[in-house]
């Protein structure tokens, strides 16, 4: 599925929490929340937070640039923000890279 709606029409619909059980993931300076989304869920999660142009098809390659490693988007992470869930790689916990860290793989 390749969507594609204004940036800022796609911002502005993203809501304050999603329905979905979260897990406490320690990192550097404290804990955060990452949400735990069913498979069947990640394509209109995708949907709803991708924050650019066209959704990437949940088996595109991807390469995080902060860990320099490729992953498929369907690999993806949400956490918890202060208002509003966060999509990350799937190597946040690391390198704390969010989807604007995400390049297509060669």
């Amino acid at each position: 599925m390749s969507t594609s709606k204004p940036m800022a029409a796609r911002h502005a619909a993203a809501p304050a929490d999603l329905p979905f059980p979260t897990r406490k993931v320690k990192v550097h300076k404290g804990y955060v929340e990452e949400y735990v989304i069913p498979e069947e869920y990640k394509e209109a999660v995708l949907a709803l937070l991708y924050p650019f142009g066209r959704v990437p098809p949940m088996d595109k390659m991807m390469i995080d640039i902060h860990e320099d490693r490729r992953f498929r988007v369907r690999e993806y992470k949400v956490i918890k923000g202060p208002d509003r869930p966060f999509l990350m790689s799937p190597y946040w916990e690391t390198s704390g890279g969010s989807v604007i860290d995400w390049f297509p793989a060669r």
